[in-house]
């Protein structure tokens, strides 16, 4: 599709203040660029465009955290845990509290771990 790459990260780093009125805004806008500066591919890929809002408001989702002030590109990389210490810069449970209590390597404190089926895996497809 024409320009969903650039018009895909100007939302993605866009400021919002949660992640529903991201999910509402990065539909929103997306149709209305496409709508007023190529209304011939609203008509013929309509599909792609419903993908297209999916997959970026998937992408939202999983890296922008705004009540915890992480946006897009806020960290230089959050890939894995090998490579890169990712969550665990904080979530090491070596940063305490004045009453000593710090902060849990648990996933789920922040996320909602999901089980993802294994045709959505790279690894599967």
């Amino acid at each position: 599709m024409v320009e969903i790459r650039h018009e895909g990260v100007r939302l993605l780093k866009a400021q919002y203040p949660d992640q529903p009125t991201a999910f509402s805004a990065i539909r929103s806008e997306l149709e209305t660029f496409y709508k007023t500066n190529h209304a011939d591919v609203v008509a013929a890929k309509k599909e792609s465009l419903d993908r297209a809002v999916d997959a970026l408001q998937h992408l939202y989702g999983s890296n922008v955290f705004p009540s915890m002030k992480v946006s897009f590109g806020t960290y230089a990389n959050n890939v894995g845990h090998t490579d890169f210490p990712g969550c665990f810069r904080c979530h090491d449970e070596s940063h305490k509290a004045k009453d000593g209590t710090t902060i849990s390597q648990d996933c789920e404190m922040c996320h909602a771990v999901e089980d993802v089926p294994a045709a959505a895996t790279p690894a599967a497809n």
